[in-house]
């Protein structure tokens, strides 16, 4: 814009210098038309009437001229433009080498495991319900030990598979007890339980058990499925029985009905005791085991805690009702005080056998 505007002044200033040009040569025909000789004129009445103008047409001309350039010179030097062009902005580049890219390499592990079948019949140990390794037993107790154990293999446990008894110490164990009540799926978790006798004899004894399924398929724990469920327990001397001051805890009569039954029908046993001894009992445990066979014991859910017994005094009669699942004959036992907690004078008369038959239909 301010260079346009420069290039209007110096046409408007060419303009001018012609039309002062066109004015000299006027001027030069009003002076043709005047007389020859210095011309004189007459001044206004103020003036002096002796003054005279000599009139110069080139000084007119000149001066006329450099007016109009230092006007034009003026606005040029003076003048603001309107608007104004802002620069775009240079953009400076450094060089740079590229950063190299350097790839970290992805670990590749390579698995050393060596995929193996599983078993279908696997156990694995969990806990000691009951009596754990190093239980402290008086000499020819009974106890109830329970293991939880649960189902590692791919075959569904149902009833009919046992815990049977496999090495070791025997301490009065079965044969075999059932192993579940109901179908124990994969994963499943269970309680087992077996009763065991302290043997008479101070010292350290442990039995193994192991597990057999309905096909007979001998399996248990480890990683191998041939380990062993195992109690170990220490006895110690029990107290020197007199025939004085003691109490004497007996089976004073215990029946079972029906003798013979089909399976799946109740079975109920019925039972009294009596302190045939000098002195109180103090609190004591009876309990009824329904027998596998003739010579396997079933953990039993008829289990009674009786507080006291007075001498001379009897308790009972109590009573309590099985189901058996199978046809055979079962030996079915009756102990009273099976934890040994009291000092009886003679623990002979403390359990009784009866044996019970079922048919099927």
């Amino acid at each position: 814009m301010k260079k346009g505007f420069q290039v209007i002044l110096i046409l408007g200033l060419i303009g001018w210098v012609g039309l002062a040009c066109r004015f000299s040569e006027l001027t030069s025909g009003m002076m043709a038309l005047l007389p020859s000789g210095t011309p004189t004129v007459t001044s206004l009445p103020s003036q002096s009437p002796t003054s005279q103008i000599k009139i110069d047409r080139t000084s007119i001309i000149q001066t006329v001229i450099v007016q109009f350039t230092q006007t034009a010179i003026a606005a040029l030097n003076t003048s603001t433009p309107t608007s104004s062009v802002t620069p775009l902005p240079v953009a400076t580049l450094t060089p740079s080498l590229p950063t190299p890219f350097l790839e970290t390499p992805t670990p590749i592990f390579v698995s050393t495991y060596v995929p193996v079948s599983q078993p279908c019949y696997w156990a694995g140990f969990v806990a000691d319900i009951t009596y754990p390794d190093g239980s402290i037993l008086q000499a020819n107790q009974v106890y109830l030990k329970t293991w939880r154990v649960v189902n590692l293999g791919t075959c569904t446990w149902v009833p009919g598979d046992q815990l049977i008894f496999s090495q070791g110490d025997p301490m009065g164990a079965p044969d075999a007890v059932s192993l579940v009540a109901v179908p124990l799926p994969p994963g499943g978790i269970v309680d087992v339980s077996v009763y065991l006798r302290a043997p008479s004899y101070p010292g350290i004894y442990r039995a193994n058990f192991r597990m057999r399924a309905m096909d007979g398929t001998i399996f248990g724990t480890g990683s191998q499925a041939t380990g062993s469920l195992w109690s170990q327990i220490r006895v110690i001397p029990c107290c020197i029985p007199t025939p004085y001051g003691k109490a004497d805890l007996d089976i004073k009569a215990f029946s079972i009905s029906p003798l013979t039954t089909y399976y799946g029908m109740p079975v109920t046993a019925t039972f009294t005791i009596k302190n045939k001894g000098d002195a109180d009992a103090g609190a004591f445990t009876v309990v009824w085991l329904s027998g596998v066979n003739t010579r396997s014991r079933l953990p039993s859910p008829c289990t009674w805690a009786i507080s006291s017994l007075a001498a001379g005094q009897n308790a009972g009669p109590y009573s309590c009702s099985m189901k058996y699942e199978k046809v055979g004959t079962y030996s079915t036992e009756l102990i009273v005080d099976a934890e040994h907690q009291v000092p009886d004078s003679n623990p002979e008369n403390n359990h009784q056998v009866i044996s019970v038959k079922i048919i099927a239909h």
